[in-house]
């Protein structure tokens, strides 16, 4: 991870000309939520298929499984995070008041992924080509989500709109993202990622009640 940032930081910061004490704390920050997210969501397809042994023999709550993934890569997460106090202290980033937002802000993250997690572990569990599919969506979308590049390159524009009004990507990742970075988020960001988080949880676990018995047949 670290080699990554470093890597990261060096070619997008000579091509978009930005000094790169302050690009990056910003590619550190992004890189290592983006990776977390990522990862969850592609390991989240295959929940149930890795577990079919499991399922077909004990009768457990459906969401167990897309939360034992969620747990190992928080786990994971949490040891990449370390990177970031070295990468502030080596580029003079000072640790404002903010960072106390993200606490609720990765809690707002890890609550809409534990739900797209289990719609897309359903899903995957019924149709066998969907992992690929997020696999390659989720490369797409870090190139239209600010991970690399900064928002505030877009201007306010419609391409700004789209690209950051319309992606819920963009919010979730803002609110844990900008805590750390000394900035605040937008109400706009708090409002739709708590959004997202309340109604998801409410569809994806009335799902996992109506298809629990249906899960095994299809594994």
């Amino acid at each position: 991870m670290a080699l990554q940032i470093g890597t990261i930081t060096l070619v997008f910061g000579l091509i978009f000309r930005n000094p790169l004490n302050e690009y990056l704390p910003f590619v550190a920050t992004s890189i290592i939520l983006w990776s977390f997210m990522a990862t969850s969501l592609n390991e989240g397809c295959l929940s149930f298929i890795v577990s079919d042994g499991i399922i077909k023999q004990l009768s457990l709550n459906m969401a167990v499984y897309p939360l034992r993934t969620l747990w190992k890569n928080t786990l994971t997460f949490g040891h990449n995070i370390i990177i970031l106090p070295i990468v502030f202290l080596f580029s003079g980033k000072e640790v404002t008041a903010s960072v106390f937002l993200f606490i609720p802000g990765i809690l707002l993250l890890i609550a809409n992924l534990f739900w797209i997690m289990i719609l897309l572990a359903v899903v995957s569990a019924r149709f066998r080509d969907v992992p690929q599919v997020i696999s390659s969506l989720l490369m797409m979308l870090v190139y239209v989500t600010p991970v690399f590049w900064y928002p505030e390159n877009l201007g306010n524009g419609s391409l700004s709109h789209l690209l950051l009004g319309l992606n819920p990507f963009y919010h979730i990742l803002q609110v844990a993202r900008l805590p750390l970075l000394g900035e605040f988020p937008t109400f706009e960001n708090w409002a739709i990622t708590s959004s997202l988080a309340a109604f998801g949880l409410v569809v994806a676990l009335a799902l996992l009640r109506r298809v629990k018995g249906k899960v095994a047949y299809w594994l």
